[in-house]
């Protein structure tokens, strides 16, 4: 599939998932014809759109910052959700609500990335060191995964039902949008991800060649990994804190784009958010139209991901002992 073909995908996927729904949208009162029209302008362009475009960035960022991990480790399993940088995201953006109450969105964006960075650096550190197994990496992450949500079940003691209630509510990660405001908010965080595989693409390229053959092309392994996971956690914290963790995307969409596309990142860096976009719209439309009620979004993720993920480590634990 080529990648013009791909980017008309993106958006025939996001023109059917604003028009279509539980009621199919009037194209008629869109055109200021009919009884209807304000109504089917408020749902699609203040409802649908919005929904459908926070979907893109997410799943987009998702997309090439699991790229970024797996391309800067040489890990299959590294994304932002094995390396615990959701789940130091999640914890931020929690103690940020428990301080400061529903306030204002630019402190649990803060929170959310200062957690994000200070639990996904020792992991990153871990996983850059040579003669360490994945497996290791990928266990340290589940364990500190496993930390990160032992604090949050210890301050979810001590907080009040509404609280509770409301964070268990955003765990599940929702999408839902009223307007463009949070769009604008995440529009730069989300594309940092995006752009910066764009830039690195060939030094990606050297990496995945080797170390020793990436610093003979004069490649900075350092400086490209520092940046992979400062601008992986910016994208990850500003859209956590924003709409919730939303899992798996970052890790099986890159292994789905180098199916189709080979190893290059001249391709990958532009399928992979792409991918992400689409397969985050699907799972977003499935979730508002399946049942009578919507889904959250992280539900209709897992479902997808938690079985494709285990047939993954399966297949590597199977090739690493073979």
């Amino acid at each position: 599939m080529k990648i013009p073909l791909l980017l008309m995908l993106v958006a025939v996927t996001a023109a059917l998932s604003v028009l279509l729904g539980r009621d199919v949208a009037d194209l008629g009162a869109l055109f200021g014809q009919g009884d209807a029209v304000e109504y089917w302008r408020y749902i699609i362009f203040e409802l649908r759109l919005p929904r459908v475009l926070m979907a893109i960035l997410i799943g987009a960022m998702l997309a090439s910052s699991g790229l970024l991990f797996q391309s800067t480790l040489h890990n299959p399993l590294a994304s932002p959700f094995t390396l615990g940088s959701s789940a130091g995201a999640a914890l931020g953006a929690y103690i940020a609500f428990l301080v400061f109450g529903p306030g204002s969105q630019w402190l649990f964006i803060g929170f959310a990335f200062g957690l994000a960075l200070l639990v996904s650096l020792p992991i990153y550190l871990l996983a850059a060191r040579r003669r360490v197994p994945p497996e290791a990496v990928l266990l340290a992450g589940v364990a500190i995964t496993f930390g990160t949500s032992a604090v949050i079940s210890g301050l979810t003691y001590v907080a009040s039902e509404k609280t509770i209630f409301a964070y268990a509510r955003w765990s599940l990660g929702d999408l839902s949008v009223i307007g463009y405001d949070n769009i604008l908010i995440l529009l730069v965080p989300t594309l940092l991800p995006v752009i910066y595989g764009w830039l690195a693409r060939h030094r990606l390229d050297a990496m995945a060649g080797g170390e020793e053959l990436a610093l003979a092309r004069g490649v900075n392994i350092a400086a490209v990994r520092s940046g992979a996971l400062l601008v992986v956690t910016i994208g990850v914290g500003a859209s956590v804190a924003l709409c919730g963790p939303i899992a798996f995307i970052g890790l099986i969409v890159p292994h789905v784009a180098r199916a189709i596309y080979g190893g290059g990142h001249s391709r990958l860096t532009i399928a992979a958010p792409l991918l992400g976009a689409i397969l985050l719209m699907l799972c977003d439309f499935a979730g508002r139209n399946i049942l009578t009620v919507d889904i959250p979004i992280g539900v209709m993720t897992a479902a997808l991901g938690t079985p494709a993920f285990i047939a993954l480590l399966v297949t590597r634990l199977g090739r690493a002992r073979g």
